[in-house]
């Protein structure tokens, strides 16, 4: 199964680009960040595909967001979709062997916001079966620093 993460800094219009890059890449999940779309649903999109997305209020100027799509043979392997809110939502899909529960994440870049992120990854991951496999994914917003001090 090939499954990849990208930030795409926004979605708006690009649904069917999106479809066309995952199949050229030949790959079956695509964690997305910072899609910018607004509310949370499911979409169906050209050949079978599948979009799940989690965004801010749709009240709110748009910002964050986190997608998955999905290959068109995984269609019927949903068990659940759970968007938590606007930086973390969670899928889970029953595969041959195993269920698997994948995390999609996107961290806020404002450390003041950081905690809540956490908790926000904390809530998914409490809400997954033990007997499922895990896949946490997505954007941390890792900064790496230059300690001029050493």
């Amino acid at each position: 199964m090939n499954i990849d993460t990208w930030n795409i800094t926004s979605l708006t219009g690009k649904e069917i680009e999106l479809t066309e890059e995952a199949k050229k890449y030949q790959l079956d999940i695509l964690e997305i960040s910072s899609t910018k779309r607004k509310g949370k649903g499911t979409l169906s999109l050209n050949n079978g595909w599948q979009l799940f997305y989690s965004g801010v209020d749709l009240s709110i100027h748009a910002q964050a967001g986190v997608a998955i799509l999905l290959h068109p043979h995984l269609a019927d392997a949903v068990l659940e979709w759970k968007p938590i809110n606007e930086r973390v939502a969670l899928i889970r899909l029953q595969l041959k062997k195993t269920n698997l529960t994948i995390i999609q994440v996107y961290a806020p870049n404002i450390e003041a916001d950081y905690m809540t992120f956490l908790d926000a990854v904390l809530t998914a991951m409490e809400n997954v079966p033990q007997t499922d496999s895990i896949l946490l994914i997505g954007d941390f917003n890792a900064h790496v620093e230059n300690d001029s001090q050493i």
